[in-house]
């Protein structure tokens, strides 16, 4: 898990559903060259429209952008191991960092299942990484 100061705890909290080894977590705790030579160990990317999915495709990870609210025809992520997935609506892409209509649909019904099989169209889970003890 990657992320800024301000989203440390939640990813915390999301590497300790994960279960033992299977995740750890780096929010908050690099600088952008630390960042780059973290992301060029990973299988893959998923996540959403930043910096950190440019430069995830960037380097050629397997890079799957979750967009809600963000365009991604303007802010997608480029490469030929790179995918979007999203769940268009009406409202979308609003480029709203709140959902005037408080349901947040449009991230909310994009499934995992669909994230990783973008995941696995472009390549990632081919090779084995032994987990983190």
């Amino acid at each position: 898990m990657i992320g800024a100061p301000g989203e440390a705890a939640r990813c915390d909290r999301i590497v300790g559903d994960a279960g033992r080894g299977a995740a750890f977590s780096m929010a908050g705790a690099t600088g952008v060259g630390e960042l780059i030579a973290l992301l060029s160990l990973c299988d893959g990317f998923a996540g959403n429209d930043s910096g950190a999915m440019h430069l995830a495709s960037a380097l050629g990870i397997p890079t799957v952008g979750i967009f809600g609210s963000t365009n991604p025809a303007r802010t997608g992520p480029f490469g030929p191991r790179a995918t979007v997935v999203s769940h268009p609506l009406d409202c979308s892409p609003c480029l709203a960092r709140t959902c005037r209509f408080g349901h947040y649909r449009c991230l909310g019904e994009i499934a995992p299942t669909l994230v990783a099989d973008a995941l696995a169209s472009r390549g990632a889970f081919t090779a084995h990484r032994e987990p983190i003890a």
